[in-house]
């Protein structure tokens, strides 16, 4: 009788014991759509580890294991077929942008201090004024951009680039570059031009970044550069352009300045009438009561960051120095204009030297 009652009990426990399991799987709920399984299983469910393991190393979130849940809901919401109901992928973190850099590719026919020069006035630019990872996304503009250096004793000696010559950034219309040719004479005559160029051609790198754009109009685009280079020249050298008035300005600078907003005026000689109207925009905004470095900050760096919100470059300079093209234009009449003192002029000059920058302007202050 003993022994009876141990084996009915035993049957009874057994059955207690295999009879919720058979039950938690007869009772594993439906849901109607995804949305609202997901209110339950946020991460979706799989049908065993195996697929739970799998979906872990493919980037989604870890979805719960239920044979019975995947079962009841599988054939209409597993669309994939893949084991798992209603998975979640992982948000992608955006991937950081590479760094912009530059190949340089420097000809033997440069002399040795020529180059060291030139890679401390990269290294120096680089840290005053970066250039943005945004000009990747300037169309035929590539990262690396190559440099391609020489002297001009030597014929152009890059193939890659057939007819360069000078120093500008250029391009073929799929990709663009930095050339600079640097002239013989200047290692002759110990001119600081080759080394101040390398200044002028990186900031029009600068300009392409932060305005999105591989072009400007052409007082601000080349007159930003050229007013780059001489307080390059002036911090770094102790000597600039500046020194000797931007000699000499053609007196179309402030008669007809509109001729100054596209290339080809025939009146631009080394740019010095560029510069001298970006110089006289900083002391129109030094009059209407910004500081000497906030001014050049803003036709600098500002009004590059504006023109890549606003194409209309007039309305950038609207939004940036609170006034039209038209009435800067206006102002620049109080300069007057001379015959000039050198024979080698032929046409009449205007006075620069009420315009230029003061000796303790740092290109450090300006970008910083």
């Amino acid at each position: 009788m003993r022994k009876f009652t141990i084996a009915l009990v035993s049957i009874f426990l057994i059955a207690s014991i295999s009879g919720p399991a058979h039950s938690a799987q007869m009772t594993a709920k439906k849901f109607s759509s995804c949305a609202d399984m997901l209110k339950k299983y946020p991460n979706g469910v799989a049908k065993n580890k195996k697929v739970q393991n799998k979906a872990l190393k493919s980037g989604l979130f870890k979805p719960k294991v239920s044979k019975g849940l995947y079962k009841k809901n599988s054939k209409r919401l597993d669309k994939n077929d893949d084991g798992i109901i209603c998975e979640q992928k992982k948000a992608e973190l955006p991937t950081e942008a590479e760094p912009f850099s530059f190949a340089k590719n420097i000809d033997a026919s440069l002399p040795a201090d020529w180059v060291a020069e030139f890679n401390q006035v990269m290294s120096n630019l680089g840290q005053l004024m970066p250039i943005s990872e945004k000009i990747n996304e300037v169309p035929r503009v590539q990262s690396p951009m190559n440099i391609y250096a020489w002297n001009s004793a030597v014929s152009n000696p890059f193939p890659q680039i057939p007819g360069a010559q000078g120093a500008s950034v250029s391009g073929n219309g799929l990709n663009t570059w930095m050339v600079l040719e640097i002239p013989e004479n200047e290692f002759r005559f110990n001119d600081l031009h080759r080394y101040k160029v390398i200044a002028h051609e990186y900031f029009h790198v600068y300009q392409i970044a932060m305005s999105r754009d591989a072009e400007g109009t052409q007082w601000l685009w080349e007159g930003g550069a050229k007013v780059v280079e001489e307080l390059y020249s002036q911090q770094y050298y102790g000597r600039s352009q500046f020194d000797s008035q931007l000699m000499p300005v053609n007196a179309a600078a402030v008669q007809t300045p509109k001729i100054f907003e596209d290339y080809g005026s025939g009146k631009d000689m080394n740019y010095n009438g560029s510069a001298f109207l970006v110089l006289a925009l900083a002391k129109e905004l030094q009059r209407r009561g910004l500081s000497e470095e906030r001014a050049f900050t803003a036709i600098l760096r500002d009004f590059q960051a504006e023109s890549a919100q606003e194409p209309d470059w007039k309305k950038a300079f609207v939004n940036t120095f609170n006034m039209t093209v038209e009435e800067f234009y206006q102002s620049l009449s109080q300069y007057p204009t001379a015959e000039p003192t050198e024979d080698w002029i032929s046409h009449r000059v205007v006075d620069a030297t009420p315009v230029l920058p003061s000796k303790t302007l740092t290109l450090n202050g300006i970008f910083s």
